[in-house]
């Protein structure tokens, strides 16, 4: 796993809210924000520092809309930019669970043994991951969510605040699980559920790459 080094200069792409709790987290003395305000999936005008980047940072993605998030992660990624995980000082991770390039874990977080959290994904504040889980890359777990035992989450995936994922259930790429779910069966793919015990709302419906709706 590529570690954060708090000698390199830290360079965050985004300025909204997600981008602060980067911010606050990371130990570098030396920190700078690269945009001026948070752009959407279609807005990536605002990138120039590409053309002469400092090779020797570390880069942050502090955008919570999961398909910007992911195209920025591509272009970082291309130009051959380190991208570490951002961990809060207060999360607690397995020392044989796998964190992706380009995370973010939250302050309370979670990760049992053998967890993986995959690239560019998102386990955010007070999120419990529990053994043998896979959090595919891309995904976003809000605050509060919790996954039981040997959960399988896809990639692209949005779990609303406090969504709760019974054992050895599998949610599908691009599934949308709103708020407060209670997660008892497997859900597909691109399907968005609500309620508990979780029903399918909108069969198809979800956003792309689970961007919040």
């Amino acid at each position: 796993m590529i570690r954060a080094e708090a000698g390199r200069t830290a360079y965050i792409v985004g300025s909204g809210g997600h981008a602060h709790v980067i911010r606050s987290l990371l130990p570098h003395a030396r920190i700078r924000f690269l945009v001026d305000r948070d752009p959407g999936p279609d807005d990536l005008l605002q990138d120039g520092f590409l053309a002469s980047p400092d090779r020797e940072g570390d880069y942050f993605i502090g955008i919570g809309d999961d398909l910007a998030r992911r195209r920025y992660f591509d272009r970082l990624k291309e130009a051959g930019l380190r991208q570490p995980p951002c961990i809060a000082p207060a999360a607690w991770v397995a020392a044989d669970a796998t964190i992706g390039p380009g995370s973010f874990v939250g302050s309370g977080a979670i990760l049992g043994a053998r967890s993986r959290l995959g690239a560019g994904a998102i386990a955010n504040t007070q999120v419990s991951i529990d053994h043998d889980c896979t959090v595919g890359d891309f995904s976003q777990l809000a605050p509060g969510v919790t996954l039981g035992g040997e959960v399988t989450i896809g990639s692209g995936c949005f779990l609303g605040m406090r969504a709760c994922v019974l054992p050895r259930l599998e949610i599908g790429d691009g599934a949308f699980v709103m708020a407060g779910s209670l997660v008892v069966r497997p859900v597909a793919p691109g399907t968005r559920v609500g309620g508990a015990p979780a029903r399918v709302t909108i069969p198809g419906a979800a956003p792309p790459f689970g961007g919040a709706a």
